[in-house]
């Protein structure tokens, strides 16, 4: 029997100020892409909205492929459906947002403001890197992916979104003609699960873990992933 990987083009991307090293436990990946800033690919241009779509649509080209994105991630994936040949897409701790989303999206965590300030104190980048995981092993990897990320990324994001370049992406998901699933970690202090599965768009699964899920819970992922792409 052919692997997904053998017969399918499955793509991976990760959150704000996280890197590739995110889907180090998560299988079949054929290609994990760094966004701008992150990772040690270079920033060479603003962190907006529309930049980054236009970076994703290189890297990704026209080919039919599987995506599973996580958090920002897979938000600038929703900003684009238009422009993707998508087979299946996979999103987790990322909440669908337009212009009346964004209060319930989001749990009102604290932490929330530090993913869009760009010069962060150790003590900030620590608290940034635990509200994201449930499991204390995990905070090292997180705080290195955030204290290797181009601060500037945080504070574009945040402009881009004050100058309404954000996409209806619920009006967007409503209309895709592709599968998609929703995974949720039952501690995730971030994204607001329940308004996640009260939208009725796709697929939506609860699994332990917090918003740092491919880290905190890869196995329960991993087995989501698998059942769900087997099945399109």
């Amino acid at each position: 029997m052919c692997s997904i990987q053998q017969m399918n083009k499955v793509i991976a991307i990760h959150g704000n100020s996280s890197s590739s090293n995110a889907f180090v436990k998560i299988d079949n990946c054929t290609k994990v892409i760094n966004l701008p800033g992150h990772g040690g690919t270079p920033l060479q241009e603003e962190f907006s909205i529309p930049n980054i779509v236009k970076f994703l649509a290189k890297e990704i080209g026209d080919e039919e492929v599987i995506i599973i994105a996580h958090s920002l991630g897979a938000n600038m994936i929703f900003q684009m459906l238009d422009q993707l040949n998508i087979k299946a897409l996979i999103s987790f701790g990322a909440p669908p947002l337009n212009d009346e989303s964004m209060d319930q999206a989001f749990l009102q965590t604290p932490e929330l403001g530090l993913f869009f300030t760009a010069d962060l104190s150790e003590q900030q980048m620590k608290e940034m890197a635990q509200v994201q995981t449930c499991q204390k092993d995990n905070i090292t990897h997180i705080f290195t992916d955030i204290k290797s990320t181009n601060p500037k990324i945080r504070t574009d994001i945040a402009a881009s979104l004050q100058r309404g370049e954000l996409k209806d992406e619920v009006s967007a998901l409503i209309h895709a003609s592709f599968p998609i699933l929703f995974i949720h970690g039952t501690e995730d202090n971030i994204v607001n699960g329940s308004y996640i599965r009260e939208l009725g768009i796709g697929e939506f699964i609860e699994i332990p873990g917090g918003h740092a899920l491919s880290l905190d819970n890869p196995q329960g992922l991993n087995n989501c992933i698998s059942n769900f792409i087997n099945n399109v």
